[in-house]
C-alpha cells in the first residue's frame, strides 16, 4: 500500500533518524524498549551532524571515500535525495567493503538494480548477520518478502528489527500497514501501534504519523490534516511535510481557494525548513511551484536554492530543462559548471550526453558522454539508460544501422532479463523509425520468446508493425494506366455566352468519346460543367449544372450511352481555366470538361472538409480524417481512402500526398508518424515514424524529398525516393517545433520556432544554419514569394514581417487581421492569402499585399477554412466542415458555395 515506505522511498527522504540512531547505537544498549535514548540520540547526533558537516556533502569522487567510516558512507547513502550519489556510494561500498555489513547492503541493493532478485535476498540476510543491527537491511529485505506475498516472513523480519536493532519508525509504520492491509486485521494492527506506543512514549513522531496515514487512507482527510500537522511538532522526516502539503492542496482545491491564498499556506509550512537551509524544503518548494501552480520562474529559483545547498545530478538537470526554456545559453553554462562540482557522477553524464543530442547538434560528443556514462555507472540499471541514451544520440539523426549495431553488441553482455528485454526493445523501435518494419517484426519474433509478448508495450508495437508491413505490401504504383481520350489534346466542349446547348462543331469530339467508353465498359464519363464570372453565383452555378447536362443528353440520345455511366457536376466559375478579365479568356471558361475515370471511383457527399488541403492543380483535394478521402472535387467523387493522417500536403508536382498522423490507438498508446501517399493509386510510399508529434513538413520544390521538424525541435531532411534520412539538425536549443518553407529554387529552408523570436535559414542540402532572420515574436506560419524573392512570417503579435531576400533586408512590419495557419500565394502579383488559425479576432479570411504591406480585403465567419487559389488565380476555394465556398480573389466576394451536384 502507498503508506508503506517502500525501499525506494525510504532512500529517496533524508534518513536522519535512522542515521543518527544506529550510528549512536555502537555506545548504546540495544534494547529497543528502552524509552528514552531515541530523543538523547537524536539531539546528540544533530550536534554530530553540524561538527561532521563535509562528511553530508558531495563526494568528488571515489577517491575522497577512502577516509570515511563505511558506516558513514552507508549513512549518506541513505540521506541523500539523490538516487545517483546513492547508487555510486553503494557502488564504492559494494567494492571496496565487500566484506562489511554495509558493503553486503550495498552489494545487495546493486542486485536488485541489476534484476538478480535471489542473490539480492542472499545478501540482504548476509548483511543482517553481519549486523543484526542494520536496520534499514531488515526493512529492505521485508519489502522484497511483501512484493512476493511472503507476509508471514516479512512480519518476523519487521519483528527481529524491532527486538535486535534501535527503534526506527519506519519498522513501526510498515508493521502497522503490513498487518492492516496484507494481513487484514485492523484491530491487530492498532493493538501492535498502541503497544509500542506505550513502550516508547507519545513523543515519538512515528505513532502520530501512522495515524494520519491510516485516516488519509480511509477519507478522513481533516484528521489526517491534524496529525500530520501534530507530527511536524515532533521532529518528524520530510516525508511528513510533503504529505501533509499534498493533503493541504487537495483540500484547498476542492475549495477552489486562491493561488496566492493556497501558496501561502504551503509557504507557512516549509518557511522553519528553508531558514534552516534544509535543501529538501526548497526543492519540494519548486516541484510545488512548477507543477500545482504553474510558476517556472519561482520554481527555479528554489531549485537553484537547493543546488547551492546540497548540489546533485538530478538537481542539475532539472535546473537545465527549467533553464532551457527560457535562455538555452545560460542553461548549458549551468550544467558545464555543474558538471566540475559533479565529478564522476554517472547521472550528470547521462544529462551531458542529452544536453548534446536533445538540444546541441552535437551528437558525437554526446555519445563520449555516454561511453563515460556507461563506464561509470555502479548498475546494470544506469548502464541500460547510457546504452540507450548512445543509442539515441545516433537514431535522432538518421543513423539507425549503427545504433542497432551498438544495441546488438551490448546485449551480448551477461545483463538480466529485464535489461535484456529493455534492450531488446530499443532494436525493435530502431527499425521501425528506420521504416525495416520486416526486420522489427523478426525482432519482435525473438521477443516474444523472452515473456515480452504479454506486455501492453509488445502488444501495441507488434500491432503497428503488422499494420506497417500491409501498407508496405500494397501494391506499388507504376506507370499510368488511365484511360486516354483519343485524337484530341483536350477533351472540352466550348459553349456561347449564357447558352446550355452543345455546339456542332463540338458533335466529332463527342463521337470519340462515345467510341472509348463503348470500348472501355468498366468506364465512366465524367462531365464537368464551368461558366465564367459574368452575372449571379447561383445562375452561374445552375448554367454550368445546366451544360453538363446537355452534353450527358446528347451522348444518352445520340450515342445511346446509359446515364449511369455519364457522371454530371456543375462548379460555376470555381474553376477558371484562364482570366475573367478579359473577352478571350471568359470563352475559355465557358466549358464543359470531360474526363473518363475508372468505374471503381465513387460519386458521394463530399467528406469533412476540416484539416483538408488543396492541390495546386485545383482537381484534387484531401478531405477529412477518418479515413482521409481523395477526392477528384471537379467530378465530385471521392477516388481514394489513405490510411491515416489529419494534415496534408500536396507534393508541388501534385503526385504525392503528404499526411501527419497524431492517431491515439484502442489502447491508449499514441502513434506519431508521417505517411507518404501516391495520389494515382491511393497507396502509401512511404512511412515515417517518431517517438513524438511531427510539427510541420513542408515539401522541397522538386518533389523528391520533404523537410520536417518534430515537437522537440529536430529538423530533418527525408528522401522520398530513396527512403533515407539526408540531414538532420536542430532548430535551435529549445525543445520547440515550428513552421517551416522552402525557397522555390530549393537552395534554402527557412524555419522558425513557436515561442521564439527569430527565424532560421538552414541549406537545403546540409541544413547548415546559414543565417538568422531577428524580429518576430513566436512565429505561425511562414510563407516565399514565388519568385523567391520575399520571406513571410506571421507571428503571435497578429503582425506580418517581410525580408527581401536578395539582401536580407528587414523585417518590415505590418498589423495582420488575424493569426494564419495557411498561406496562398497569387503566382505573378504581390498578394497573399491567409486563414485564421484561432478565433482569436472576428476574420476568417484576409488577403495581404506584401510588397505595399497593406490589407486587401477581409471576409469573416467561424473558424477555420482550409483554402486553396485555383490555377487561374482568381478563383479561391475554403473549406470548413461540409461547406466549400468559391471566392473571387483578391476581393474575397463570395461567388457561391460549391456543392456536390453529382447526378445521374
Amino acid at each position: 500500500m502507498w503508506q508503506m515506505v517502500t525501499a525506494a522511498g525510504l532512500e529517496s527522504r533524508l534518513m536522519t533518524r535512522l542515521m543518527l540512531t544506529h550510528w549512536h547505537s555502537r555506545s548504546l544498549p540495544t534494547n529497543p524498549r528502552i524509552t528514552k535514548p531515541m530523543h538523547f540520540v537524536r539531539l546528540f547526533g544533530l550536534v554530530m551532524m553540524l561538527v561532521g558537516s563535509l562528511i553530508a556533502q558531495p563526494a568528488l569522487g571515489n577517491s575522497a571515500y577512502a577516509d570515511i567510516y563505511p558506516f558513514d558512507l552507508l549513512q549518506r547513502s541513505l540521506k541523500t535525495q539523490s538516487p545517483s550519489e546513492r547508487a555510486i556510494l553503494r557502488g564504492y561500498l559494494a567494492n571496496e567493503h565487500a566484506d562489511t555489513a554495509e558493503g553486503l547492503f550495498s552489494a545487495a541493493w546493486l542486485a536488485g538494480h541489476n534484476g538478480d532478485i535471489d542473490t539480492k535476498i542472499r545478501l540482504y540476510q548476509q548483511a543482517i548477520e553481519a549486523d543484526p543491527e542494520l536496520t534499514v537491511a531488515y526493512i529492505n529485505l521485508a519489502l522484497e518478502h511483501e512484493t512476493a506475498g511472503r507476509f508471514d516472513v516479512a512480519r518476523q523480519l519487521y519483528d527481529e528489527a524491532l527486538a535486535s536493532a534501535p527503534l526506527d519508525g519506519d519498522v513501526i509504520r510498515n508493521s502497522y500497514f503490513l498487518r492492516k492491509n496484507k494481513d487484514d486485521n485492523p484491530e491487530d494492527a492498532h493493538r501492535f501501534l498502541k503497544q509500542w506506543e506505550q513502550e516508547i512514549g507519545t513523543q515519538e513522531y512515528v505513532f502520530d504519523f501512522v495515524r494520519a496515514l491510516d485516516a488519509e487512507e480511509d477519507g478522513r482527510l481533516q484528521e489526517a490534516g491534524e496529525l500530520y500537522r501534530l507530527t511536524i511538532e515532533k521532529d518528524p522526516p520530510f516525508e511528513v511535510y510533503q504529505r501533509l502539503i499534498r493533503l493541504q492542496l487537495r483540500l484547498m482545491a476542492e475549495n477552489e481557494l486562491e493561488p496566492g491564498i493556497r501558496y501561502a499556506v504551503i509557504d507557512d509550512i516549509l518557511s522553519p525548513l528553508q531558514e534552516a537551509g534544509d535543501p529538501a524544503a526548497f526543492q519540494f518548494s519548486g516541484e510545488i511551484l512548477r507543477d500545482e501552480f504553474h510558476s517556472p520562474k519561482l520554481a527555479l529559483k528554489q531549485f537553484q536554492k537547493a543546488f547551492e545547498k546540497y548540489p546533485t545530478a538530478e538537481l542539475a538537470e532539472t535546473i537545465f530543462e527549467q533553464l532551457a526554456m527560457r535562455s538555452p545559453e545560460e542553461s548549458q553554462a549551468f550544467l558545464t559548471e555543474a558538471a566540475a562540482e559533479l565529478p564522476g557522477n554517472y547521472a550528470n553524464e547521462l544529462t551531458l550526453a542529452w544536453l548534446n543530442y536533445h538540444f546541441l547538434a552535437n551528437p558525437d560528443v554526446s555519445r563520449k558522454h555516454s561511453l563515460k556514462a556507461l563506464e561509470l555507472a555502479p548498475h546494470d540499471s544506469g548502464r541500460v539508460s547510457a546504452i540507450t541514451g548512445y543509442g539515441l544520440s545516433l537514431e535522432k539523426y538518421g543513423r539507425f544501422d549503427e545504433a542497432l549495431a551498438f544495441y546488438i553488441e551490448q546485449q551480448q553482455r551477461p545483463y538480466a532479463e529485464r535489461f535484456q528485454r529493455q534492450l531488446g526493445r530499443s532494436a525493435v523501435e530502431n527499425r521501425i523509425e528506420a521504416q525495416k518494419f520486416a526486420e522489427a517484426a523478426e525482432l519482435l519474433n525473438r521477443l516474444s520468446e523472452t515473456g515480452e509478448s504479454g506486455s501492453d508495450w509488445f502488444k501495441y508495437t507488434h500491432g503497428l508493425v503488422e499494420q506497417a508491413r500491409q501498407l508496405e505490401m500494397q501494391p506499388q504504383p507504376g506507370s499510368s494506366d488511365a484511360l486516354q481520350l483519343p485524337d484530341t489534346d483536350e477533351a472540352i466542349v466550348r459553349f456561347a455566352f449564357g447558352s446550355a446547348q452543345v455546339p456542332a462543331r463540338s458533335r466529332a469530339l463527342l463521337s470519340n468519346v462515345a467510341k472509348v467508353l463503348e470500348a472501355n465498359e468498366d468506364a465512366v464519363l465524367s462531365i464537368e460543367g464551368h461558366t465564367d464570372m459574368s452575372g449571379n453565383g447561383r445562375f452561374n452555378f445552375e448554367l454550368s449544372l445546366d451544360r453538363a447536362k446537355a452534353v450527358q443528353t446528347y451522348l444518352n440520345t445520340h450515342h445511346q450511352l446509359p446515364l449511369d455511366r455519364l457522371q454530371i457536376s456543375g462548379h460555376g466559375p470555381a474553376f477558371p481555366e484562364a482570366s475573367n478579365r478579359n473577352r478571350g479568356g471568359r470563352a475559355e471558361n465557358r466549358r464543359v470538361e470531360l474526363r473518363v475515370m475508372p468505374a471503381s471511383s465513387q460519386a458521394e457527399q463530399l467528406a469533412d472538409m476540416d484539416d483538408g488541403a488543396f492541390a495546386s492543380d485545383g482537381r484534387r483535394a484531401v478531405l477529412g480524417q477518418s479515413p482521409p478521402q481523395l477526392w477528384d472535387l471537379r467530378a465530385n467523387t471521392k477516388l481514394h481512402d489513405f490510411y491515416r493522417g489529419r494534415t496534408h500536403r500536396f507534393s508541388p508536382d501534385n503526385a504525392l500526398v503528404s499526411s501527419i498522423s497524431e492517431y491515439v490507438e484502442e489502447g491508449g498508446q499514441t502513434t506519431n508518424a508521417l505517411y507518404i501517399y501516391d495520389t494515382e493509386s491511393g497507396v502509401s510510399v512511404g512511412q515515417i515514424h517518431e517517438p513524438v508529434v511531427i510539427d510541420a513538413i513542408a515539401w522541397r520544390p522538386d518533389s523528391q524529398a520533404i523537410a520536417y521538424v518534430t515537437e522537440d525541435g529536430f529538423l530533418k531532411l527525408y528522401d522520398v525516393q530513396q527512403k533515407q534520412f539526408l540531414a538532420v539538425t536542430r532548430m535551435g536549443a529549445v525543445r520547440i517545433g515550428g513552421p517551416l518553407n522552402w525557397l522555390p529554387d530549393g537552395s534554402a529552408i527557412i524555419g522558425g520556432q513557436h515561442r521564439m523570436t527569430s527565424l532560421k535559414v538552414f541549406d537545403g542540402v546540409t541544413l547548415a544554419e546559414l543565417r538568422e532572420l531577428e524580429g518576430v515574436n513566436w512565429p505561425h506560419a511562414i510563407g516565399i514569394s514565388p519568385d523567391g524573392r520575399y520571406v513571410l512570417a506571421f507571428d503571435n503579435k497578429m503582425q506580418m514581417s517581410v525580408w527581401d531576400v536578395r539582401n536580407w533586408q528587414g523585417p518590415r512590419q505590418v498589423e495582420t487581421p488575424m493569426i494564419p495557419q495557411q498561406l496562398a500565394f497569387h503566382p505573378t502579383r504581390p498578394w497573399v492569402v491567409l486563414n485564421a488559425r484561432f478565433e482569436a479576432s472576428d476574420t476568417t479570411l484576409a488577403v495581404m499585399d506584401y510588397a505595399a504591406m497593406v490589407p486587401i480585403s477581409q471576409w469573416q465567419d467561424e473558424g477555420t477554412f482550409q483554402i486553396g487559389l485555383m490555377p487561374g488565380n482568381e478563383t479561391l476555394l475554403a473549406g470548413k466542415g461540409d461547406r466549400l465556398l468559391a471566392f473571387r480573389a483578391p476581393s474575397l466576394r463570395l461567388s457561391g458555395e460549391v456543392l456536390p451536384t453529382t447526378r445521374p
